[in-house]
């Protein structure tokens, strides 16, 4: 089996059993995050998943798991084509309407952010199991084998 589609297979399994969150990052930080992941790790800017209140503001929780459907329900002609979420975006203290690079989107406790391509693995949301990038995070499938955030072997270093 091809070694991307087995992958593939194995997150759309685990998100099926999951609550969404969507965080949209907050403005201060908006010109650097909507770069990307890998210009925000050159400047030093450190995403906490543990702590997104610090960059970012929840906008809403959503019923799929599905990380592309997401981000196609949250452009602002699909939720808000009439400029219905206005008001919601102005409370919150938000700029942006539609999903963006630098945005998160929570699937159960695992943390991606929209990255210039596809998305990016931050981390996990709960401090009590969460493990800083750089390891990886071993529960998803069984010891030894490939690890569907980076394809390294479980247990082994990589960036979950």
């Amino acid at each position: 089996m091809d070694k991307n589609l087995n992958k593939e297979k194995i997150m759309n399994n685990v998100l099926k059993t999951m609550k969404t969150e969507v965080w949209y990052v907050k403005p201060e930080l908006f010109r650097d995050a909507i770069m990307g992941k890998e210009w925000l790790d050159k400047q030093n800017i450190v995403i906490d998943a543990c702590d997104l209140e610090k960059t970012h503001v929840k906008l809403c929780s959503l019923e799929t798991k599905d990380l592309d459907k997401i981000y196609f329900e949250m452009q602002g002609e699909v939720w808000s084509p009439n400029g219905e979420a206005r008001q919601l975006i102005i409370k919150r203290g938000l700029n942006h309407t539609s999903m963006s690079v630098g945005d998160i989107i929570v699937v159960d406790d695992k943390v991606f952010m929209v990255d210039n391509v596809g998305f990016a693995p931050i981390g996990y949301r709960i401090k009590n199991t969460y493990e800083p990038q750089g390891v990886c995070c071993g529960e998803i499938g069984d010891e030894n084998s490939e690890c569907p955030f980076c394809g390294d072997i479980i247990n082994e270093v990589c960036r979950p």
